[in-house]
């Protein structure tokens, strides 16, 4: 019994509800038989105990996919599980035994807090998007790829000077800041975008969008290229926090600032 209480406790601290549930479904077709001084456990069996488990079950399910619901949730339940961890395994163990009812609760609340830490950590671990530029006098081949095949996002040997180790932290940074940022675009602001990154920096006239886009077949008229800019730059301004990097050169045509030209500019 005492095995079974750990093994609930532990799988408490991931699935608590779920645990709850699946304890009330064993108990509902007596699996396993318990004695007649265990009968605690039977309480899970009630159909309105069982549906709430049901419940809560789905609603842990869906949470998980909800960033900002799923740190709430599992806030809120480091103190919640741990709790009910410690009271699954109080109530499968010999009630009649003060000292191993004090056991099984530290133990089983014990056993859960750690089970749901670990989850928080691995957790925490996936949503770290932290960029990572290793510094190192190897410079082998090998070495490198398995570096990249770690997770680094740029590596740089020894000896190096000071100004490219910033430009690649400056580039590193640039593309760390797109995590989670996805932009919905058209086939023709896709287009667009591209040729503003190939470009950057350059001043880029409307007849230059109209001969990418269009490629000299069927071409609208110019203002149509004024139309895609203005819905770019509104998608591309929310992804970059209202930042607007797509400038107009009034006479000429629109350029793709670099952020960090602009701060050194200003």
């Amino acid at each position: 019994m005492l095995g079974l209480a750990g093994s609930l406790s532990l799988l408490a601290g991931w699935r608590l509800y779920l645990c709850v549930l699946a304890t009330g479904i064993a108990m509902h077709f007596g699996v396993p038989p318990l004695p007649d001084h265990l009968q605690s456990p039977q309480i899970l069996a009630n159909p309105w105990v069982m549906g709430a488990a049901e419940v809560a079950t789905l609603a842990e399910f869906f949470a998980d996919k909800v960033a900002w619901i799923d740190s709430a949730w599992h806030s809120v339940h480091t103190f919640i599980r741990p709790v009910g961890g410690a009271l699954l395994t109080l109530a499968i163990v010999d009630s009649a035994d003060p000292a191993t009812q004090v056991i099984a609760f530290l133990l089983g609340g014990g056993a859960t807090l750690l089970s749901h830490g670990s989850k928080a950590g691995s957790r925490a671990v996936v949503k770290v998007q932290t960029p990572v530029l290793i510094l190192s006098g190897i410079s082998e081949m090998d070495t490198k790829v398995r570096s990249f095949g770690f997770g680094a996002d740029d590596y740089v040997t020894k000896p190096f000077r000071r100004k490219e180790l910033v430009a690649r932290i400056h580039a590193v940074v640039r593309c760390s800041k797109g995590h989670s940022q996805s932009v919905i675009k058209t086939g023709k602001e896709y287009a667009m975008l591209e040729l503003l990154l190939l470009r950057k920096g350059t001043t880029l006239t409307k007849e230059m969008f109209l001969n990418h886009l269009y490629g000299g077949m069927d071409e609208p008229e110019l203002k149509i290229i004024d139309v895609f800019i203005c819905k770019l730059r509104k998608k591309l301004s929310h992804a970059w926090g209202g930042a607007n990097h797509i400038e107009t050169v009034w006479g000429r045509g629109y350029v793709l600032r670099d952020p960090d030209e602009k701060a050194e500019a200003a």
